[in-house]
């Protein structure tokens, strides 16, 4: 297993599963500077995982050493504590994935169900909304008991309540504990999301551009060699 690194090989942040107690309040001069950043581009995306997201949607994110502008889905991932509680998701054990992978995967089968919700008469989508439900179904229940093996639980919230009791040396050090251990959020904690992201990020995956073709679908975004999509557009 190759080692953790605070960036990735495009320079961008590898997220932990983490809290919000160690991140300093951000200034009003970095604030300003990210938000400038994130205003120059035409089409704004979160800079950890690629994820397209309006001015309401972003997040100001602290991690790796520098603030990013995040997506909701990134900034719940290091600030656990701040999910609301009846939405904390679960922890997975998933080495293969990357979180902004993860997070990745997760929109594009979450924009699946949403094209089905919209047309629910419509075939195509129905098969394709009936894989992505299956696979879903099977990520979380090998990678959840892994969880519990490999890590002992798979309770965002215990870890949480864990991680406030680190000192922060210790805590800054906290990949050599969640090394694979990845936050697998609930769907429902980004309704409001979910549709921007479908249309925006994922319209490809409508019938009328993939003619159906479910094993296509699946092999892009399962295939061990999947690189998380439009973070260079």
């Amino acid at each position: 297993m190759s080692l953790w690194t605070p960036l990735d090989s495009f320079g961008r942040p590898n997220l932990l599963p983490g809290i919000s107690a160690y991140t300093d309040k951000i200034t009003k001069e970095e604030e300003s500077s990210l938000i400038l950043s994130f205003e120059e581009h035409g089409k704004q995306k979160c800079q950890c995982c690629g994820a397209s997201i309006t001015k309401k949607m972003r997040r100001n994110l602290y991690v790796a050493s520098r603030w990013w502008n995040a997506c909701p889905m990134c900034f719940y991932t290091e600030n656990l504590d701040l999910i609301p509680d009846n939405n904390k998701g679960r922890l997975m054990y998933m080495p293969a994935f990357s979180q902004a992978r993860l997070n990745a995967m997760l929109r594009c089968f979450w924009a699946v169900t949403y094209f089905y919700s919209t047309e629910p008469e419509n075939m195509v989508l129905r098969e394709m909304n009936s894989t992505v439900t299956q696979e879903i179904n099977n990520l979380t229940s090998i990678n959840e008991k892994s969880a519990q093996v490999h890590f002992s639980l798979a309770d965002p919230e215990i870890l949480s309540s864990m991680l406030y009791l680190v000192p922060k040396e210790d805590y800054e050090k906290r990949h050599k504990l969640l090394t694979g251990i990845r936050w697998y959020p609930k769907k429902a904690l980004f309704s409001d999301e979910i549709d921007y992201w479908a249309r925006n990020d994922h319209s490809s995956l409508f019938p009328k551009e993939t003619n159906g073709n479910i094993s296509k679908f699946m092999s892009k975004y399962m295939d061990s060699n999947f690189a998380v999509r439009n973070m260079d557009d």
